[in-house]
């Protein structure tokens, strides 16, 4: 009910670390990994794994996030709410950080 409450309309994902996802649901990480691969493997959510740590794209519409993939592709792009912990908010914002500077070295080229 988290995931489907916090889900981007139009995309049907929503990006959370499972920290966070514990921190909601007053539960632990285990739970929440083992929550998640238990929704994915009954096709109830995708899980996406995002980079090396514990983030995820969770999907609810699996056909809405994939749309703009065809066979020619190997990767789908699509945009997602990322919901963060106020406890991560300095990594976060270092990141975007990282991020804009590498737009706006591109966009000087």
């Amino acid at each position: 009910m988290f995931l489907a409450k916090h889900i981007e309309p139009g995309t049907g994902a929503v990006v959370a670390s499972q920290q966070l996802l514990a921190d909601e649901l007053d539960i632990s990480i285990r739970s929440v990994q083992r929550g998640t691969k238990w929704l994915d493997e009954n096709n109830i959510v995708l899980r996406i794994k995002l980079g090396a740590g514990t983030v995820y794209a969770y999907c609810l519409d699996p056909d809405e996030v994939w749309k703009s993939w065809n066979t020619s592709k190997k990767y789908a792009a699509f945009t997602t709410k990322t919901l963060a912990r106020k406890e991560d908010n300095g990594d976060v914002k270092r990141r975007l950080m990282v991020m804009l500077k590498g737009k706006e070295i591109e966009a000087e080229t």
